[in-house]
């Protein structure tokens, strides 16, 4: 289950029970909670052939490697998503190119479980130092051969290994 904190129903309070292996059932209502994915962004900023990593600040992970990005707001597209998280992290502007591809996995935070769905995304950046802020505590460029040892998720190992496979020219055409 991807939340198997969750014991009561967000509508009526009753108790839930499992409905299959991602959902629940009230018992209460019988409404279906659904415990879908949760979107997030992974900015791929690549300079001279290296990649771009911050350090992680914040559980979970701290003080692991990590792309810059972070969960879609309400109301927030993709490319709204990660200029804000650029500007929150870094303080840089920055322009989103095209989407490298997504990648599930599973985030553990504070109390709870959830699947996440990560969009993986080109980005440039814009004038101005980059200047580490909010839920991060530092930045570097690592080779995009050679990834630091102390990654944060899994999913950014598969995504890297298909980076390499295919190489930087796939960001090309960044619109």
């Amino acid at each position: 289950m991807n939340n198997s904190e969750q014991r009561y129903c967000t509508y009526c309070g009753g108790t839930l029970e499992p409905f299959n292996d991602f959902h629940f059932r009230c018992l209460k209502c019988q409404r279906v909670i659904f415990q879908n994915p949760i979107p997030a962004m992974c900015v791929l900023m690549i300079e001279n052939e290296k990649l771009l990593y911050v350090r992680r600040a914040r559980n979970p992970r701290k003080g692991s490697w990590d792309f810059p990005g972070g969960f879609l707001e309400p109301g927030e597209n993709v490319e709204q998503a990660t200029k804000r998280e650029c500007k929150e992290e870094l303080g840089i502007n920055v322009k989103v190119g095209k989407v490298f591809g997504t990648y599930a996995d599973i985030y553990c935070g504070d109390g709870y479980t959830s699947t996440v769905l990560n969009v993986y995304i080109f980005c440039e950046r814009g004038p101005g130092e980059l200047v580490p802020d909010d839920d991060v505590d530092g930045y570097a460029w690592f080779p995009l051969a050679e990834p630091p040892d102390n990654i944060a998720f899994k999913h950014m190992r598969v995504a890297l290994t298909d980076l390499q496979r295919v190489g930087k020219n796939n960001q090309s055409d960044q619109s």
